[in-house]
């Protein structure tokens, strides 16, 4: 596949942005993810009915998407010799038992069919990262980050203003965009994260371009009222600055912000725990105890399912089959209804039980280490910004069920992981880099004396 393609030069080394790849891959994700052009904030004004429909037949535009996807990873992993593919033992083992524990869960589904569509969905998403993972340098996910970021921003924004619900000074307006708030708000998290790591070790001037586009991406984040983005964005970012500083700057900005938090606090008056509150809930008004109403739901209604399959579960991502998903939205009797768990630990215990949802964590938590044991390596690697994704699409998807889905969002995560997976580690690194440099350095001598 042939690329028209810009050489930039990072850490010492060349890389290439592939704008195709880029472009192509975005394509992928508008006809995967649930894009709204008419009623974001209603989910397209799908009724029940059409729902239903949906999760029987599947969305013809999903299945382009995921087909090019494919066509796409076999394509780029040709390119790569089987001797390349070396993944760490302790990851890779955890994540093809759970790949193998959810094609083995289409045996006892209770909608065989619906799992056979959902997993070889999962398959697709992971055979694309790992493409994308093995193709892509460190800054070229940075860039495709940002880019996906900055494009779900921009085109809902154009989208917005086209239908004429773009009032960001009204008091209960949230910004949706054409895939809904929660959705875009997770995009703009992901996006900061990468304008942080974009920005680092840059010119004065560059930094200072990259604070005003993360200035109006926050913004828009704000605006989303997504308070499961914003979390996982803070915290995302807050694991990223942990990991690039000295511990004499970390302890320096934590008093500095305890001191300043403590200030407001005495001389702010009365209300001011209250103002605080409202203004950390994003201006909503609904109780944050329940979570919007999830707390009672997973309790009250998922719960008492799970307890019905608690090892194997109902099959991988295929609890929500269209007749239980017409029975939940029959008893809510036309009041306000989770169309899925909205929670990807609940919706994994569901799809794959307790064996699922500890392979699931697993692969988690040995990611997370490795990221961070990662960040001590050389300068550009990828430890930082794997670790702050890990965090942010962690605290996000435990608000929304949408964490394996083919989702921008999701392919991130999963390209994150698959360069963990195959990352070398900083012994080998470095001698490969000391063997390039000496290699260079020998060929630009016989180029002199000849």
């Amino acid at each position: 596949m042939r690329e028209h393609l810009k050489t930039t030069n990072i850490g010492g080394r060349l890389t290439r942005v592939p704008y195709t790849s880029f472009f192509l891959l975005l394509i992928v994700f508008l006809l995967a993810e649930p894009f709204y052009f008419s009623d974001p904030m209603n989910g397209g004004g799908l009724s029940p009915s059409d729902r239903a429909r949906i999760i029987s037949a599947g969305g013809p535009e999903r299945q382009v998407g995921l087909l090019l996807l494919a066509l796409f990873a076999i394509v780029s992993l040709r390119r790569h010799r089987p001797s390349q593919f070396h993944a760490h033992s302790c990851l890779a083992w955890p994540a093809l038992l759970f790949l193998s524990w959810a094609c083995m869960s289409i045996i006892w589904s209770d909608d065989p069919s619906l799992t056979v569509r959902r997993v070889g969905s999962l398959l697709i998403l992971c055979m694309g990262a790992v493409a994308v993972g093995k193709s892509f340098s460190y800054r070229n996910v940075l860039q495709f980050t940002f880019v996906g970021g900055m494009a779900s921003v921009v085109g809902g924004v154009f989208s917005e203003l086209a239908l004429g619900i773009f009032h960001p000074f009204e008091a209960e307006y949230r910004f949706a965009g054409i895939m809904g708030p929660n959705f875009t708000g997770w995009n703009c998290s992901l996006c900061l994260i990468a304008i942080v790591a974009l920005g680092r070790n840059k010119p004065h001037i560059v930094r200072l371009g990259y604070s005003l586009v993360f200035v109006g991406v926050t913004g828009f984040l704000i605006l989303t009222k997504s308070r499961g983005a914003l979390a996982g964005a803070s915290l995302g970012l807050l694991a990223y600055f942990i990991l690039v500083s000295s511990w004499r700057r970390i302890v320096t900005v934590v008093y500095a912000t305890a001191t300043i938090a403590c200030a407001i606090l005495l001389l702010g008056g009365a209300n001011t725990g209250a103002r605080l509150t409202h203004a950390l809930l994003l201006g909503r008004t609904d109780d944050p105890t329940t979570l919007t109403g999830r707390a009672p739901y997973w309790e009250g209604e998922l719960l008492p399912n799970f307890m019905k399959s608690p090892i194997a579960g109902y099959g991988y991502d295929s609890f929500w089959t269209a007749s239980r998903y017409l029975q939940h939205a029959s008893a809510a009797a036309g009041g306000w209804f989770f169309p899925d768990s909205h929670n990807t630990l609940i919706e994994i215990a569901l799809g794959l039980g307790a064996v699922g949802l500890v392979l699931y964590i697993t692969v988690f938590a040995v990611a997370a280490y490795l990221s961070v044991r990662a960040s001590d390596s050389s300068p550009g690697c990828t430890g930082p910004f794997a670790a702050a994704v890990l965090v942010c699409s962690f605290v996000n998807s435990n608000l929304s069920s949408a964490q394996l889905e083919p989702y921008l969002g999701s392919f991130v995560y999963l390209i994150v992981l698959a360069q963990i997976a195959f990352s070398e580690p900083p012994v080998r690194r470095y001698v490969s880099y000391v063997s390039s440099r000496y290699y260079r350095c020998a060929l630009h001598l016989q180029q002199r004396t000849r």
